[in-house]
């Protein structure tokens, strides 16, 4: 880890120099070069102290003028996602310990356009230790952490909100996949949960969430022309197993959630022949 050590100090020197002289591409390789450590490293101490390291670095990077506009496109080992209409963008990765459990990480950069700079937010992943969250909302202090990998501009009331795709490898036994939503409130950073998944009930979810076998895989998929989120129907092998997720997957059928007057409208049955993609799309059960 000494390699380690080093990165930050040289990092932390240069950065401190004049804004103008920052060459971004030569700490994106440095970042780069740390990254896999997360995943890979032989132990969960190490895989911790490469993920302070990196955090501290990516941090201290995304602080510095001029750093929005900057692609990042070399780390490919964790999700650079940015929103359409390029309010926002998300530097997102998980880190997998021994125990079979994953700790998610999440820097949020939003774009300041008045003051042409961006702010920054460092998401908390506490999600191991909340209950029943299909109905709450959370702050950026207080995360349910997931590994996201798209993000819909979505609109209600005239204000935006961006609806989030994401995987969670959860533990040894069952995997899971999350919809959820993300909003800005002035001077409070980002807020997670709303009210917009219409599932036939009096009030409608804050979050979607999907549980299921380890052995399966889920496919989790945003149709742009339709407006629509497609997905497996997670089913147990009998009804004996029912409410038991290490016993769950999908079934072959589809459901969705069709985007209308700013809200998520539950769809059972899906006809995936009107969704050819989704059909031949290759499946993964963990990120890219």
């Amino acid at each position: 880890m000494k390699k380690i050590v080093l990165y930050i100090s040289l990092i932390f020197i240069s950065l401190g120099s004049d804004a103008a002289k920052i060459d971004f591409s030569s700490y994106e390789d440095s970042l780069t070069e740390l990254a896999p450590l997360i995943l890979n490293a032989s132990s969960d101490k190490e895989k911790q102290e490469a993920n302070l390291a990196f955090t501290q670095i990516l941090k201290r990077v995304l602080g510095k003028p001029g750093s929005y506009e900057y692609p990042f496109d070399k780390l490919t080992s964790i999700a650079v996602l940015r929103s359409d209409d390029n309010s926002f963008r998300i530097f997102n990765w998980n880190l997998p310990l021994s125990n079979g459990r994953y700790v998610y990480y999440c820097i949020v950069q939003l774009l300041d356009k008045k003051n042409k700079t961006s702010l920054l937010y460092d998401l908390v992943d506490t999600s191991k230790k909340m209950k029943g969250v299909k109905n709450k909302t959370f702050a950026h202090s207080n995360w349910y952490g997931a590994h996201y990998y798209k993000i819909i501009v979505c609109k209600r009331k005239g204000k935006k909100y961006y609806t989030l795709l994401g995987w969670d490898g959860n533990n040894r036994i069952t995997t899971k996949k999350i919809i959820d939503v993300i909003y800005f409130q002035k001077g409070k950073g980002p807020r997670f949960g709303m009210g917009v998944f219409d599932m036939g009930e009096k009030v409608p979810q804050n979050r979607v969430l999907f549980e299921y076998t380890k052995q399966s895989v889920m496919s989790l998929k945003y149709h742009r022309a339709k407006k629509t989120i497609v997905f497996d129907n997670i089913a147990p092998l009998n009804e004996e197993l029912k409410g038991m997720a290490q016993f769950s997957g999908p079934d072959g059928k589809f459901n969705a959630f069709k985007y209308k007057k700013g809200k998520w409208t539950y769809i059972e049955g899906y006809d995936a022949r009107n969704s050819a993609s989704l059909l031949n799309e290759k499946k993964y059960n963990t990120p890219k």
